[in-house]
């Protein structure tokens, strides 16, 4: 099996902490077969690296910049190593165990490449208050991880490679989750977990919610950081939100055009 790069694409963000902000999404899935990604070679035609993490991880990142590429989204991206807008990283597999080094390096290579582009603003200038000044903009990326709690990942720490963590947590009967997962992501200093809930499943949802997750006391994160997104509009929705105290979002129903799908 493989994590390969599904697909690219821009838009508005539909809910969570982020919601109505535009961001880039960069959407990951499993396949069939293996990684046959080359390493780089330098002048004298010999690899740049034999590590195959490391020669993964720029595999990956070249087929994200070829998809943005392809789609024209060359300023978004730009925007994102700035540290101006965010990029939300989709799918849990990326932090399975055969993948999360590999998406790791390729962040951290990511990280470099965004400190040179800044680091590029400043250079010339004499004036040591315009120099402070221009300094005081420099800002790391900002990359968000969106999935389902699937993959605790002990030392690894996979999820502090984000700015952001959001995860989705599984409300129907067949509900399969690492409780593990949800502690890890708890600690995490900026992460919420996500309940999408609508009227016509509302009753087994909240069964579910109530026995498998808040009953053996999962749910660690304080209310307000638990994001009920109502896919319905419902009143018994919001009520149930009000009572909780769970933060409340509305589904956005614009065309994958100009809403990310998450």
């Amino acid at each position: 099996m493989k994590l390969v790069v599904d697909k690219v694409t821009y838009g508005l963000v539909p809910y969570g902490p982020g919601t109505g902000t535009r961001s880039l999404g960069i959407y990951f899935k499993e396949t069939e077969g293996d990684f046959d990604y080359k390493a780089e070679l330098d002048d004298k035609g010999n690899p740049l690296t034999e590590d195959p993490i490391a020669i993964n991880a720029a595999g990956i990142l070249g087929d994200i910049l070829n998809k943005i590429k392809d789609n024209k989204l060359e300023q978004p991206w730009a925007s994102f190593l700035l540290g101006r807008e965010y990029v939300y990283f989709i799918g849990e597999d990326t932090a399975a165990p055969a993948y999360r080094k590999i998406i790791g390096t390729m962040l951290e290579v990511v990280a470099k490449m965004a400190l040179d582009i800044q680091k590029k603003q400043f250079e010339g200038i004499d004036d040591e208050k315009k120099l402070a000044a221009v300094k005081k903009q420099l800002h790391a990326p900002m990359p968000v991880f969106v999935g389902e709690p699937k993959y605790y990942t002990g030392l690894d720490t996979f999820y502090e490679n984000f700015n952001l963590v959001l995860l989705q947590l599984p409300l129907t009967s067949d509900a399969k989750f690492n409780q593990m997962a949800m502690v890890e992501v708890a600690n995490h200093a900026f992460s919420v977990f996500v309940l999408k809930m609508n009227k016509d499943n509302f009753e087994e949802q909240k069964k579910v919610l109530k026995e498998s997750y808040e009953d053996i006391g999962a749910l660690s994160l304080p209310p307000t950081r638990v994001f009920i997104v109502d896919e319905t509009g419902d009143d018994s929705i919001a009520e149930f939100a009000l009572e909780k105290g769970y933060r409340i979002n509305h589904t956005m129903n614009y065309s994958d055009k100009y809403q990310l799908s998450l």
